[in-house]
């Protein structure tokens, strides 16, 4: 199954790490949050310039920190912006 097909769940494990680690944040959970947020929103269809520049932004800090296995979706949905695919 493509990785972009998997994005329905990522706004609800986006909403359980961020109330896990409200408290105490852990090292990336801000970006884990941000990515799961706009892949779901991606995943929904919406292309506003919000959400696709959320992605572009998302991608480069995926890989400027070599997050490798966190940027194949956030690529995915860079390459298909204009294309609405099913959660």
């Amino acid at each position: 199954m493509p990785v972009i097909k998997q994005v329905g769940r990522s706004d609800k494990y986006a909403l359980f790490l961020e109330d896990y680690t409200r408290a105490e944040p852990l090292p990336r959970s801000r970006f884990f949050i941000a990515r799961g947020r706009a892949l779901a929103a991606y995943g929904r269809g919406e292309r506003d310039a919000k959400t696709l520049s959320n992605l572009q932004n998302l991608c480069a800090e995926a890989e400027q920190t070599g997050l490798k296995k966190a940027l194949k979706a956030l690529q995915q949905a860079n390459s298909n912006r204009g294309v609405h695919l099913a959660p």
